[in-house]
């Protein structure tokens, strides 16, 4: 860890910053960080740290034979930051045999979701979760692949 102090944001006041080796942030393990404290008649106070929107896993995939029912699945939604407790998230699905069934929070929490594979064909499904915050840019994306397999076809002795 390291520590400088300047005027950074040139105020006419002493900032400290404090580097913060190997903290884990939504970018990564051990990526680490840079706090700084910016000066003012009162002192130092903390800068506020912009909001970071992280889900994982980014994909699920799940395999059921025709007819049979699906399993439902989650993803965690991670929100840092200053205020990240208090940010609202929220969910949208594009296809018609997904349903969410938890699809918004405030803070971190939990995306889940169910499948429906009722009707469908043999084939390949893909949905896209988005999830979106208050404040933070670009939203993430969970791919929810459903495979449906054709039923075994059982064996006849003579």
């Amino acid at each position: 860890d390291r520590t400088s102090l300047g005027d950074v944001d040139g105020d006419g006041f002493a900032d400290l910053a404090i580097g913060v080796a190997r903290e884990d942030l939504a970018g990564g393990a051990n990526a680490g960080a840079v706090n700084v404290l910016l000066g003012s008649a009162a002192g130092l106070t903390a800068a506020p740290v912009p909001l970071a929107l992280a889900v994982s896993p980014a994909a699920r995939s799940v395999s059921v034979v025709q007819g049979a029912a699906a399993p439902s699945d989650q993803a965690t939604v991670t929100i840092t930051g200053t205020n990240n407790a208090t940010t609202p998230w929220s969910a949208t699905k594009r296809k018609s045999w997904t349903t969410l069934t938890s699809s918004s929070g405030t803070g971190s929490g939990t995306l889940a979701w169910s499948r429906n594979a009722t009707g469908l064909a043999v084939g390949t499904y893909v949905d896209t979760l988005t999830v979106t915050a208050t404040g933070v840019a670009a939203p993430r994306v969970v791919y929810d692949t459903l495979r449906i397999t054709a039923a075994p076809v059982p064996l006849a002795l003579a």
